[in-house]
């Protein structure tokens, strides 16, 4: 889609925190939400967290924390993903966005 429609990108606030940081122009707790999903998405963050959660469901069954580690899962691999799109799409040298 956002090759389709590059317009888009900074119009989805869904994606808004999965954008490349901008300092000059993001506000301060954009700027920590950005770092903190770059952060969780990391390869050994990432697979610490699908162990705690492998150990958790094994152990005990405290659902809430279960579900809020699966969300932080789910959303490391949207921001793994969609930097693998943007990274293989020809707009990226116009944003400069996968650097």
């Amino acid at each position: 889609m956002i090759r389709k429609y590059p317009e888009m990108m900074g119009a989805i606030p869904t994606y808004r925190d999965l954008e490349p940081i901008d300092f000059t122009a993001d506000p301060p707790p954009l700027i920590r939400k950005k770092i903190a999903r770059r952060v969780l998405a990391l390869r050994g963050v990432l697979s610490l967290q699908e162990i705690t959660v492998r150990c958790l469901m094994h152990l005990t069954k405290p659902r809430k924390l279960i579900l809020f580690f699966c969300w932080k899962i789910l959303a490391s691999y949207r921001l793994i993903g969609l930097r693998r799109g943007l990274r293989a799409s020809p707009i990226v040298s116009i944003w400069g966005l996968c650097r």
